[in-house]
């Protein structure tokens, strides 16, 4: 434990320049760069070894890799989701507050966008258009006053606040220094609110929460990039330097985040390297699925199957022999359920079909698919699949032993159901794009039906 704490301060230690002020977020930083799937990488350090962020809900999120503020993609939470932190809200200190923001549309009365905020410490949160079209920041906890806690509409209209809904991109920031007892905001680097004779909060919250408050109306319907909290306060010049561009740490650091994180048995996953180094190339990288202290495998995205059901803590340490290296854990990290029957993609044209245990007495099986998929999984009139083409020809497939189509009981516990059947990348290429749905059914030695399987269903 010793260890591990020195470990933590001497990288916060690296990443201080000599004048005291950090050049990397320590708290949160959310790139968004992710572009798909379900998961978000805190990038900070090190905040984000310690908090990792999670959604309100299962709700698909959306993204725009069309027109982000910077990088590959933005966040849309659409009124939908939020993002929750998993990690504190520290207004009992300095800090500084800032990311991208684009309203969906101009301002009209009422359009209320709640940006981000922690209701545990008072209702502290910022607003998109509450006293017309600019950002304000209100609540906290005692001794922390808002900025524009006691505007009306009318001071709005009169330009209290920069008009920062109008459908553009605009950059945000909020920034407390405890020790000039100041509290500004800035929009698109320059002063918009300020405040003096501010002295910090008592407490600090439990759960910031980013694109809205749960609790309190919908997520936001606009598009957010590049959150960064830092725990100091940043002058306008840095903030300036900084806001149109993504940072790089100037040391080593291992981040990541999996495709799935829950499922049946088998649960095949695919992790996703987002780990960055302030020389280009070189990263090599040891991946530990199962926290057992072995590496088990050293390519940058790997695909991994857990075969039995757990709770399963992941690892990554990358290396650049220039700048040193990094490691991190995500304790407690994927969640395979009991057994059940499963489609996975690595992703460029490969296929994973896991089955559960098959029955006793079973003599031969099924693995029907159908490309109708219009339907919610599961719900189809023929096993719980809506047959097509496809189905008809596994169905008249000669069995074979492992023969993923139309299978036989032989006995050899390698082969398919009694194991997984997998394709490399390629395999099935003409499928990309597609989506499919399958499930298993047994039969015995005289052709009666003797169990299926649930739907399992697998985007290309």
């Amino acid at each position: 434990m010793k260890f591990r704490i020195a470990a933590v301060f001497g990288v916060v230690a690296s990443l201080v320049a000599a004048q005291g002020v950090l050049t990397y977020p320590d708290v949160f930083y959310y790139k968004f760069n992710e572009g798909s799937g379900q998961q978000v990488v805190n990038h900070a350090i090190p905040g984000g070894a310690l908090y990792q962020p999670t959604f309100e809900n299962a709700n698909p999120l959306q993204w725009d890799s069309t027109t982000p503020a910077l990088g590959g993609s933005a966040w849309k939470p659409a009124g939908l989701n939020r993002l929750l932190s998993n990690g504190p809200t520290k207004i009992n200190q300095s800090y500084t507050i800032e990311c991208w923001f684009k309203t969906p549309a101009a301002y009209v009365s009422g359009n209320l966008q709640r940006l981000f905020g922690d209701y545990s410490v008072s209702t502290f949160r910022a607003y998109i258009g509450f006293y017309g079209p600019g950002a304000y920041y209100l609540g906290g906890n005692v001794g922390s006053p808002a900025l524009c806690a006691g505007c009306t509409t009318a001071q709005a209209s009169a330009g209290v606040s920069a008009n920062v809904y109008d459908g553009n991109w605009h950059h945000l920031a909020l920034v407390f220094d405890q020790t000039a007892g100041t509290l500004t905001s800035y929009v698109d680097g320059n002063v918009d609110l300020s405040k003096t004779g501010v002295i910090a909060g008592t407490v600090a919250g439990t759960n910031f929460q980013l694109g809205g408050v749960v609790g309190a109306g919908t997520p936001v319907t606009g598009t957010i990039d590049e959150f960064r909290w830092w725990g100091e306060a940043r002058s306008q010049a840095q903030i300036q330097a900084s806001m149109s561009t993504e940072l790089i740490p100037q040391v080593t650091n291992a981040a990541f985040y999996a495709t799935t994180r829950t499922g049946n048995a088998p649960l095949l996953t695919t992790f996703k390297n987002t780990s960055s180094t302030p020389v280009a190339g070189g990263l090599t990288y040891a991946w530990d699925f199962e926290n057992d202290g072995i590496v088990d495998s050293t390519l940058a995205e790997p695909c991994h199957v857990y075969l039995n059901p757990g709770i399963y803590t992941v690892s990554l340490t990358v290396t650049d022999a220039a700048s040193g290296t990094s490691t991190a854990t995500s304790a407690n990290y994927v969640n395979v359920g009991a057994a059940g029957f499963t489609l996975a993609t690595c992703g460029q044209g490969s296929i994973f079909i896991g089955a559960p245990p098959p029955p006793s007495g079973w003599a031969e099986g099924f693995t029907l698919v159908s490309f109708e998929t219009s339907a919610p999984k599961g719900t189809g009139l023929f096993f719980g699949i809506n047959p097509d083409s496809f189905t008809i020809f596994g169905i008249t497939v000669p069995a074979g032993p492992g023969n993923p189509f139309h299978f036989v009981n032989v006995g050899i516990p390698s082969l398919y159901p009694d194991a997984p059947f997998t394709a490399p990348a390629g395999a099935v290429s003409g499928l990309v794009g597609l989506t499919m749905d399958a499930v298993v059914v047994y039969r015995d030695a005289i052709g009666g039906i003797i169990n299926w399987t649930n739907v399992a269903r697998v985007t290309f």
